[in-house]
């Protein structure tokens, strides 16, 4: 309280100094519309000059609550974001904390996983023998605030057998998806292949609704396909509408940037959206639908949410933009690393900018096995977005369509 009378009283001073007493007064007085002119010869009513002032001080308090966190905090590390525990399970995660700050550790739900606190680097998280979720959440106090530095996703279950997909939609959360992307799970469609979690839709970008489950098909040689019979899928078919649709859905950079399927690559990749081409994948008892392979969209958001923070970006781009190393050619998507920045200059498709591994049980590369994703590249009118897993660069780029690559199936578990 004391704390926000100084702040108007400061807005007060200034208001007085730079505008004069008798405006202010008759501003006091209710009179909302008196206006002033400022050096500049411009004029500007004293109400919005006061919001004015009231808005950056709060954006100030804003910076200065950011700084502290970054600058005070430098440094404060902790070895996981999240985990998955079996029943009775526990883990162990290590904190460097080169400044021994105090830190105190709570569970939100102490029935499905309890913590421990061993030292300012140290604490026990302990699973029961409950299926569920719980955040831990790790707190320091600076300068007699309290900043929640870190919290840490855990799920929690039996971990008899292949999970079930009553289990995965039950356990997994936001805070906790990075520690079961690439988990096998019990799925079984008349399709086959072996399926793994891939990606938790948290605000349900891709119009299944918010908290919506993906599994995606382990890549398997038998599925490989040169996409060259598929350049007129979109103009032959008979469902044009739901298929542009789909493809919207996936590729909503496209949708917004471009939204007609014309190109080549536009009409292989809307064959890989449709649901209505991929139902041997389908088993409708337990999921909503099936497609031929991730999105260029969806892949990099996966894998994101896996690394924990952005650490590559897509963009979809006009024909004959100019691009950082290469040219597109086509209207299509290229990526870059994030550069921890929201605003994105750079981007190339040709280039190993970041090189894939067989994390997460390959659920994001496939080592001797590359696959199509379901969007067009920059680089040609009958190119498609790809996972290169041969050459020894192991990264994302753009095939002809007459390449001979596989597909990885993607079913949406709804929410």
């Amino acid at each position: 309280m004391k704390k926000n009378i100084t702040k108007i009283l400061v807005i007060i001073t200034v208001i007085t100094v730079c505008i004069g007493a008798k405006v202010y007064a008759d501003y006091i007085m209710n009179a909302t519309e008196v206006e002033y002119t400022k050096s500049d010869s411009t004029k500007v009513s004293v109400k919005a000059a006061l919001d004015d002032l009231y808005n950056k001080s709060q954006e100030l308090n804003e910076i200065d609550i950011v700084n502290i966190q970054k600058s005070t905090l430098s440094g404060l590390e902790f070895s996981n974001s999240s985990i998955g525990l079996k029943y009775t399970g526990s883990k162990i995660i290590t904190i460097t904390n080169p400044n021994n700050y105090e830190i105190t550790v709570e569970s939100s739900d102490s029935t499905i996983a309890t913590v421990t606190k061993n030292s300012n680097t140290q604490v026990t998280i302990d699973a029961k023998s409950k299926e569920g979720a719980a955040v831990i959440t790790a707190k320091v106090t600076v300068d007699n605030t309290t900043l929640v530095v870190k919290k840490i996703g855990v799920g929690v279950w039996s971990g008899s057998g292949t999970m079930t997909i009553s289990t995965a939609k039950t356990i997994i959360t936001p805070e906790n998806i990075s520690a079961f992307q690439g988990t096998a799970v019990s799925y079984s469609p008349s399709g086959g292949g072996t399926w793994r979690i891939f990606y938790y839709d948290e605000a349900g970008k891709y119009g299944d609704g918010a908290g919506t489950l993906y599994l995606k098909r382990d890549y398997n040689s038998s599925t490989k396909v040169k996409f060259s019979s598929y350049e007129a899928y979109y103009k032959n078919s008979s469902s044009k509408s739901d298929v542009l649709a789909d493809m919207k859905k996936f590729n909503p950079q496209w949708s917004s940037g471009d939204g007609t399927i014309d190109a080549n690559s536009d009409n292989v990749a809307s064959y890989l959206c449709y649901h209505g081409a991929w139902t041997t994948y389908l088993d409708d008892s337990v999921a909503q639908y099936a497609i031929g392979s991730p999105s260029t969209e969806m892949y990099i958001d996966a894998w994101n949410q896996y690394n924990g923070r952005r650490v590559l970006d897509y963009k979809w781009v006009k024909s004959s933009t100019s691009l950082y190393e290469t040219y597109a050619s086509n209207n299509g998507y290229a990526y870059a690393p994030a550069f921890n920045s929201p605003s994105i200059t750079k981007f190339g498709s040709t280039s190993p900018y970041y090189s894939l591994t067989t994390e997460a049980n390959s659920m994001f590369m496939t080592s001797g096995g590359s696959w199509w994703l379901a969007s067009p590249s920059v680089i040609g009118y009958n190119y498609l977005c790809y996972i290169d897993s041969i050459s020894s660069n192991r990264y994302l780029s753009g095939g002809s369509d007459s390449s001979n690559y596989g597909v990885c199936p993607v079913v949406s578990l709804g929410n």
